[in-house]
């Protein structure tokens, strides 16, 4: 499993996580989540490193951001930050060990994207 795909999978959940759900099924996902929080803070972490080394930044050391909220990367150096962005998103991590029957899922309202992101802690019977 990829280190994108855990994370995902994570804030899926997380978006779910005040939903009045069937206690086994509320228990799951409180384990999953538990279970993922190591590699979120990983990835949280490195990812902010990278932001930190190739954006641009103000007077005062804070990162510039574009109208629409990103961070601004120095001239140049885009191709450099997305290839080590990528890399860290396909970084291999452990596949996660609790799995969803569709059947428990289905108290919650999924959309197809969230579903996708699902993908790997859903096991069809």
């Amino acid at each position: 499993m990829k280190l994108i795909e855990k994370v995902l999978m994570r804030r899926t959940l997380m978006s779910h996580r005040n939903d009045k759900l069937p206690i086994a099924v509320g228990y799951k996902i409180m384990k999953l989540l538990k279970q993922t929080e190591e590699d979120d803070k990983f990835y949280q972490t490195k990812l902010t490193e990278i932001a930190d080394t190739y954006g641009e930044k103000d007077p005062d050391g804070k990162l510039l951001r574009s109208k629409e909220g990103n961070i601004i990367i120095q001239n140049g150096k885009k191709d450099e930050c997305n290839a080590l962005i990528k890399e860290l998103e396909e970084t291999d991590v452990e596949e996660a060990e609790i799995k969803f029957t569709l059947d428990e899922l289905a108290p919650i309202n999924f959309s197809v994207d969230e579903l996708f992101n699902l993908e790997h802690c859903i096991i069809c019977e």
